[in-house]
């Protein structure tokens, strides 16, 4: 399987963004049903070892864990959705404070569908374990060094290379298939004129990126084993 990028020339339209032609994985529905109850053993067992681990981790319980997610990707969701993967500071340093997002209990009650006094329980004590911030009343965010601390354990890694193996498994059962659409680009939208050196402006697309098949992968990429 693999993703690229097709050189697009838009036509001048005013401020429209240039979009790019696309093939991505996509998932064959009436195949998927075919085979469900394989690929659903392959999500299910997936979970639950990456559950486990978090649970060895943190050392939450599950409706606690809940909650401190909610709050871990409202942290970064601003952050995430504005990046790319040449962006500073995606790594798995702390992220700094200007770029922290934040979530307030009832929001994270109506989130989770929980009571909001169970919420502020959950928060009090992952506040007192110094896993959740209060910077400014309401305003609930991790302290940084969330992710260094999963790191350390190997478990994003780890959790990658799960993912994977499913994606594997779904390409061996038949279930993924490839399709092509638009997508438009990251940036702000051209203008029509010309620019400050009086040259009329042009836009294209011409980046490519080539992966190879899953069925190539490297074989440094380990699945996880199967639930007993």
């Amino acid at each position: 399987m693999s993703k690229r990028a097709q050189t697009v020339k838009p036509e001048d339209h005013g401020a429209r963004r240039p979009r790019a032609i696309v093939s991505g994985l996509s998932i064959d529905s009436e195949r998927f049903h075919e085979v469900e109850r394989l690929a659903a053993y392959q999500m299910a067992n997936a979970l639950l070892l990456m559950e486990t681990d978090l649970q060895r981790c943190l050392g939450l319980r599950t409706e606690e864990r809940q909650v401190f997610f909610a709050i871990v990707l409202e942290t970064v969701q601003r952050f995430a959705r504005a990046s790319t993967a040449e962006s500073p500071d995606v790594g798995n340093a702390p992220l700094p404070v200007r770029h922290r997002g934040h979530i307030s209990r009832r929001r994270i009650a109506k989130t989770l569908g929980i009571p909001l006094e169970t919420v502020r329980r959950h928060v009090a004590r992952l506040i007192d374990q110094g896993l959740v911030a209060e910077p400014r009343c309401g305003q609930l965010s991790t302290g940084g060094g969330t992710l260094a601390r999963l790191t350390s354990e190997g478990l994003p890694l780890s959790f990658g290379r799960s993912f994977l193996s499913v994606v594997k498994e779904f390409d061996r059962l038949g279930v993924l298939t490839q399709r092509e659409y638009r997508k438009k680009m990251r940036g702000p939208a051209p203008s029509r004129g010309r620019n400050r050196a009086g040259h009329a402006r042009s836009y294209s697309i011409t980046r490519t990126v080539s992966r190879p098949s899953l069925s190539s992968a490297s074989s440094a990429f380990t699945t996880w084993p199967r639930a007993q």
